[in-house]
């Protein structure tokens, strides 16, 4: 039967499974929105590389052609006038290449009037476009492949840039001359084929490494839920904690009425103190839940944590009365939260350090924006000391105890304070709320 039992499967309460989903889904929803941003980003780079490179080449050609035309003439026996250009090794001999080509106006021919001492692609065809530059008068733009060094040598891609040279025909009796210029495309493609690879494999790094910071992101975002949740849920445990005891009181003081043990006026005057605890209870509930939820703001003031302390303690009917020790002091704080708070330390001191002795000493000290109170009792168990004014805290508090230390704990922490808990070296608890002293 037992082991029937162990394999059956779990099952998650049903909003710890949404909460699951959703982490699994921000995590996928970040990844996915991410990942395309650095492959649109990749892309992008990728084009803005491509076409940055294509106009550095058309930049050299477009100047050397400039060049070029303005070095060249036609004479007047029809023939290309390139001594000018020969003479300037910047244009004969510089990069990109340069060609000068003449083209018969009437279709009968063209033949190359200058090229390269040591031309780079010896193949390259660049008599098509100057005859086309020619017949349509304009800078023609073209892409062809060529090997370096003759047929052996290895293939590349080059750009061909041809143009007419202003004024040939007129002065050359029918011959027109053109300026091609000569440039290699393979060093930049393969410059850019390298930065590719690196733009993917850099996108595909970088997603993996998004896709571990989403984990953690989504993790840590809902962390924040997980805890609201736990609280939630450590709430509905002390609230049917704390009140368990007034109920289980109620029914006791019911039945001792129903069946005649006690008189029915002692059983309603019972009934009574127990409804006006539980009512101070709920109301302890109540205050503590709009501070965790933050339904409500803190309004804070200056307040005289001296006076404030010292009616609270007037106003009891201890006896013996609870002896008072203040110096005046400050703090900025809600004066309701924190009598709400110092009266739950009082109540806790009273009831369990004179829970064997009525006359035992309660003490409580104001100074330097501290309330410390001290009671002569039992004092505290070592082990729950560190646990004690925590939530999961349990200690020899009975009921009420541990939701008021929780109140005071949370009071003092919305104020940036702290409330701790300790021995008294003589015996007894000292539990001491300190709150930011000032008067801003």
């Amino acid at each position: 039967m037992a082991a029937r039992a162990l394999d059956r499967p779990v099952l998650l309460p049903p909003v710890t499974r949404r909460i699951g989903r959703l982490k699994l889904l921000t995590a996928v929803v970040l990844v996915g929105f991410l990942g395309v941003v650095l492959l649109l980003f990749a892309f992008l780079v990728a084009r803005a590389d491509a076409r940055y490179e294509q106009e550095r080449v058309d930049r050299l050609l477009e100047r050397r052609v400039a060049a070029g035309q303005d070095a060249v003439r036609v004479d007047d026996d029809g023939r290309a006038d390139v001594a000018e250009l020969a003479r300037r090794p910047e244009l004969a001999g510089g990069y990109p290449q340069l060609y000068v080509v003449e083209v018969a106006a009437d279709g009968g021919g063209a033949r190359v009037a200058l090229e390269p001492a040591a031309p780079t692609w010896p193949d390259v065809d660049v008599v098509d476009a100057a005859v086309e530059a020619v017949a349509h008068s304009e800078t023609v733009a073209s892409a062809t492949t060529a090997r370096r060094g003759g047929a052996s040598g290895p293939a590349e891609r080059l750009s061909v840039l041809a143009a007419p040279v202003p004024g040939a025909g007129e002065a050359g009796g029918g011959t027109m001359a053109a300026v091609v210029a000569v440039a290699t495309r393979t060093p930049g493609e393969a410059n850019h084929g390298r930065l590719l690879g690196y733009m993917w494999w850099s996108a595909a790094l970088m997603v993996a490494c998004v896709l571990g910071v989403a984990v953690l992101l989504s993790r840590g975002r809902w962390w924040l839920a997980d805890q609201v949740l736990a609280r939630h849920e450590a709430f509905l445990r002390d609230t049917a904690h704390e009140l368990r005891g007034p109920v289980s009181s109620l029914r006791a003081v019911a039945q001792a009425g129903l069946a005649g043990a006690e008189p029915p006026e002692r059983a309603l005057e019972r009934v009574a103190a127990i409804v006006r605890g539980t009512d101070e209870l709920v109301e302890d509930l109540l205050t503590l839940s709009r501070m965790q939820t933050g339904q409500e703001p803190l309004q804070a003031a200056p307040v005289r944590l001296d006076e404030l302390v010292t009616a609270l303690v007037r106003a009891r009917a201890d006896e013996p009365p609870v002896a008072l020790a203040v110096e005046p002091t400050t703090v900025v704080a809600n004066a309701e939260l924190v009598r709400r708070a110092v009266g739950n330390l009082l109540d806790n001191a009273v009831r369990h350090g004179r829970a064997c002795d009525p006359t035992a000493a309660v003490t409580v000290t104001v100074a330097g924006g501290r309330v410390e109170v001290a009671d002569a009792g039992p004092g505290l168990e070592p082990q729950i000391l560190p646990d004690l004014v925590d939530r999961s805290g349990n200690g020899h508090r009975t009921t009420g105890a541990r939701l008021g230390l929780t109140l005071t704990r949370r009071v003092a922490h919305v104020h940036g304070g702290e409330l701790r808990a300790a021995n008294r070296p003589g015996g007894g608890a000292v539990f001491t709320l300190e709150l930011p002293a000032g008067d801003r």
